[in-house]
């Protein structure tokens, strides 16, 4: 079975067709979130075809990592998974914005010693590079973009993913739904100095590595500018009093877009703003550190490759940080790097330069993740 399925994200089909996407939700197990048309198409080839026999589709690389095609992605794995490849970066369709691969499944039992190949495309018809992956390692992984990675590149992630996650020792939140970010819109104001119970407001644009960009460069908020932004608290607590407690608190706060995890500290001066994400939790500037790390940019870009945007960009939000691994380290590990961390952000608020601060908290961090002293190298070069 060979099919080319039609593309309709799920915004398009809520608007043009919304009685038919609720329908196609009752009847396809794999239409999730906000799923695509393509989903329930290939869900539909599983279903026609016969025992043993071939399906194979062109479709969005969404496929690979998206969070809507993650219960696709599940039940694709009890499938034989002969063969995905690649074709991103490459113009398969002339008129079409979209970055297809292809698959190649077999409707039947897992045979033992199964493997899948990834295949990067160079050309139309040349491939760039091969990987077989076994089944074992294949279940290790949600993700599926590591698997067109070369060898080297693929031992440092999976050195990386083998650790808990940040959702198992911290509280992650994301700082304010759709709603709620127009409330925040009209309760808003523009002042430096505090004569009110008031608390300032940050959003993506107004956050680099571990520094606080309020009062140094405007925050552009839903057609709006502001110099200094805040909320007042009984205003806060009017709308929702939980933001009120959570701007209070003691937090990371991260941006929403970015091509590397952006994070600051904040003691509980600051409410996130539309677009952001809270972490809530002990030992804040250690896992600061590891979130600002060479390596945690590295890994990142390789695990969400296909869900980049233009300019390279990722949305980081609170499955993206809840996923997060943490290495096993130990209390002088943490200790010592929540302390380069103060130096770093008081180095940044002085305007003084970081890089050696940094490197030092990069080689503490490789170490803490089991990484070799070659793959340390490679990922400088990289």
């Amino acid at each position: 079975m060979i099919g080319n399925p039609p593309y309709i994200d799920s915004e398009t089909m809520t608007n043009v067709m919304p009685e038919l996407r609720e329908t196609y939700a009752s009847l396809y197990a794999t239409a999730k979130g906000n799923w695509d048309m393509f989903v329930i198409f290939i869900e539909l080839g599983m279903r026609l075809c016969a025992i043993n026999g071939i399906y194979s589709f062109i479709i969005p690389n969404k496929l690979i990592a998206a969070k809507y095609t993650e219960t696709l992605r599940k039940k694709l794995e009890t499938e034989q998974l002969i063969e995905i490849r690649d074709y991103s970066r490459l113009p398969v369709f002339s008129n079409a914005a979209v970055y297809p691969c292809t698959i190649v499944c077999k409707h039947s039992e897992i045979e033992k010693n199964n493997k899948t190949k990834f295949v990067v495309m160079n050309e139309l018809t040349t491939a760039k590079s091969k990987n077989l992956i076994s089944k074992t390692i294949f279940d290790t992984c949600s993700y599926w973009d590591v698997f067109f990675r070369d060898e080297v590149e693929f031992n440092i992630i999976c050195k990386f993913l083998s650790n808990s996650v940040v959702k198992e020792k911290y509280t992650v939140i994301g700082s304010a739904t759709v709603s709620e970010a127009y409330k925040i819109k009209e309760i808003l104001f523009d002042k430096e100095d505090i004569d009110v119970d008031s608390v300032k407001v940050i959003n993506t644009g107004t956050i680099d590595p571990y520094e606080c960009l309020w009062g140094k460069k405007p925050m552009q908020y839903i057609k709006g500018k502001y110099d200094f932004p805040r909320v007042k608290i009984t205003d806060l607590k009017n709308m929702n009093p939980k933001r009120v407690e959570q701007a209070k608190s003691e937090k990371l706060i991260i941006a929403g877009m970015s091509s590397q995890i952006e994070a600051v500290y904040d003691k509980g001066n600051i409410l996130g703003g539309k677009s952001t994400t809270i972490v809530l939790g002990n030992n804040l500037k250690y896992l600061l550190a590891l979130l600002s790390s060479k390596l945690s940019t590295f890994c990142i870009n390789i695990l969400y490759n296909s869900l980049k945007m233009a300019g390279g960009y990722l949305n980081i939000g609170t499955r993206e940080i809840e996923d997060f691994p943490l290495p096993n380290a130990t209390d002088e590990t943490i200790c010592n790097l929540e302390n380069i961390v103060d130096k770093i952000i008081e180095n940044k608020e002085n305007g003084t330069d970081t890089k050696s601060l940094e490197d030092s908290l990069n080689t503490i961090i490789c170490n803490a993740y089991g990484l070799s002293p070659s793959e340390i190298q490679i990922l400088e070069k990289k």
